[in-house]
């Protein structure tokens, strides 16, 4: 069960890269220069954390929940982000709510993989 855990969360991790990259790309110049470079420092945050789990490191997965943290925290709050769709603006409303997801589905794995992680080293813990 825990490669199971850690493949989703791999993916998880690998598909943030990619839709933040999209983001990247669709924000410049549309958001003030001030936010498109919190935007890009994200995407390159979200980088490390992809190489690091390419390198199966698990501080990728600490960073990840950083991460998916900090953006359900900016990301919700914005009105303007439920707007998209009824403007007409489809491209933008995926990459949100497609970024939401992922950053939920993120922090619902780090806790199951946290857990079972724990569980693993308890039971290695012990001595028969």
């Amino acid at each position: 069960m825990s490669k199971e855990i850690e493949s989703s969360f791999n993916t998880v991790i690998y598909a943030s890269t990619f839709l933040g990259l999209l983001f990247v790309i669709i924000a410049n110049g549309i958001v003030p220069s001030w936010l498109y470079y919190s935007i890009v420092l994200g995407f390159f945050l979200y980088l490390l954390a992809s190489i690091l789990t390419f390198f199966r490191k698990s501080l990728a997965y600490l960073i990840s929940l950083v991460l998916a943290t900090t953006v359900l925290a900016t990301s919700l709050p914005q009105g303007v982000h439920y707007q998209f769709i009824s403007r007409g603006e489809y491209l933008f409303a995926v990459v949100f709510l497609l970024g939401d997801a992922l950053q939920f589905l993120a922090v619902g794995l780090f806790i199951v993989w946290a857990w079972m992680r724990r569980r693993r080293d308890e039971g290695l813990g012990r001595s028969t």
